[in-house]
């Protein structure tokens, strides 16, 4: 119900979340008519219906309930990680939806006017208990927040931030140091990179190879940059960092990272040991498995501009002193083509992310991405000039596309038969004693 956490009233709101997450009132008469459609609409979806319905209700109160905390600390934890309770609302409100629908078809039947009437109490109950709420009060002027065109009300800082970072082919990548997490929530808005992030679902390689260098909680899936002596950075093409700054006094003081902008509150420092998003290098070494890879990762004597650490169990064949240069001929989120120069054979380095799905090709042959430096693509390169290209090619795409078709098909089938059926909607008749409402 509304208000039950105090919602509505910030000062007397004590849960740690956003309260928006908490705002699920659906009115009055949905429920009301959900209920009417459990006990008179005859359906042969009322059943299924109810269940997902009942199933959304369990998730989205999660550890609410004692059957829901049972569960919920029953999982595997990389299942509990990504699991929120705002997720099963939207399938929570649906079901309640289409109950609703059926019990106002049990209900009503064609009676239009009735209908109408329904529907207008519905809105008016909605949106009193909607309106003057702190979500849709809240002003622009009291926190601006992240657009395309402004950061934080600055057009000034995202401008030039911008015009930073797209000095190369692809744009360098920006690092927050004692700063809003929003650079790294609004990346894809602002077309800003960051090796950071704040996403429920990322790969836990690449939140592992964070912890290296960075401070969080460890249940969290951020983590902000803070050893600033680590060559982790530089591997991952950060080139810049953006730090508050309420004065015109340095706030990084770093050999490694030169002071080049001053921005309304911010500071932003470049990093003189960047290194391109793809490179080559001549010594390969090999680890087990990923916590291996980490720990060689994390280690002192770690230098990512000499080395790299794979995870393959086919033979890397390179030569130490083997140099080259990388030239990106084309870069976007699901296509990349690059040129390599290589005096001997030669292992290509990158910082974009190793997922399913990537494929390569060298020359216009087949080559095999290997897992590198615990979180990204590798390459094996002969010596000489070659052509690469990468491209992703998610198979589970089509096998998620033939179950989305199937499920149209399934449904267009099952609309059909009840056309074919011709059966007319008519109100229910209830018995004296089973009229809703009535004691």
């Amino acid at each position: 119900m509304p208000g039950h956490h105090h919602i509505f009233d910030l000062n007397r709101y004590q849960l740690p979340w956003n309260p928006t997450f908490l705002y699920l009132y659906c009115g009055l008469p949905a429920p009301f008519l959900a209920l009417v459609a459990v006990r008179w609409w005859r359906s042969p979806y009322r059943a299924p219906l109810i269940a997902a319905t009942l199933l959304a209700l369990a998730w989205m109160l999660g550890e609410n309930t004692p059957l829901g905390r049972t569960v919920f600390l029953a999982l595997p934890v990389r299942l509990r990680s990504p699991l929120y309770a705002e997720f099963a609302m939207a399938a929570f409100q649906m079901g309640l939806s289409a109950l609703a629908a059926g019990g106002a078809q049990a209900l009503l039947g064609r009676r239009p006017w009735l209908v109408v009437l329904l529907a207008a109490l519905a809105a008016a109950d909605l949106t009193l208990a909607g309106s003057n709420r702190i979500m849709n009060t809240f002003t622009v002027a009291d926190d601006p927040a992240v657009t395309s065109e402004q950061f934080e009300g600055s057009r000034e800082t995202l401008e030039q931030v911008r015009a930073l970072v797209n000095q190369t082919l692809p744009p360098a990548r920006l690092e927050a140091y004692r700063d809003s997490m929003r650079w790294a929530n609004s990346a894809p808005m602002t077309g800003i990179p960051t090796a950071s992030g704040n996403d429920p679902l990322a790969p836990a390689r690449i939140l592992a190879v964070r912890r290296l260098f960075g401070k969080g909680r460890p249940w969290m899936r951020y983590w902000e940059l803070d050893d600033l002596d680590s060559p982790l950075p530089d591997l991952l093409n950060v080139r810049y960092l953006v730090s508050w700054a309420p004065s015109k006094q340095a706030v990084v003081q770093h050999p490694k990272w030169r002071r080049v902008a001053d921005l309304p509150g911010h500071q932003v420092y470049e990093n003189s040991g960047v290194l391109p998003r793809f490179f080559l290098v001549g010594r390969v070494r090999s680890a087990r498995n990923a916590q291996q890879a980490l720990s060689m990762l994390g280690s002192a004597g770690f230098n990512p501009r000499r080395e790299a650490i794979v995870e393959t169990n086919a033979p890397v064949n390179s030569e130490e002193r083997a140099t080259g240069t990388v030239r990106v001929l084309n870069y976007s989120p699901r296509k990349v083509i690059l040129e390599a120069q290589a005096s001997g054979p030669a292992f290509l380095v990158s910082s974009e992310t190793y997922y399913p799905g990537w494929r390569a090709w060298i020359d216009g042959r087949r080559a095999e991405l290997v897992l590198t430096n615990a979180a990204f693509r590798g390459l094996l390169l002969p010596a000489g000039r070659h052509i690469i290209r990468m491209d992703f090619q998610p198979t589970i795409f089509w096998f998620a596309l033939g179950l989305s078709l199937a499920g149209w098909v399934l449904l267009a089938m099952a609309l059909r038969r009840d056309g074919a059926r011709g059966e007319r909607v008519t109100p229910a008749r209830f018995p004296q004693s089973e009229q809703p409402g009535t004691g």
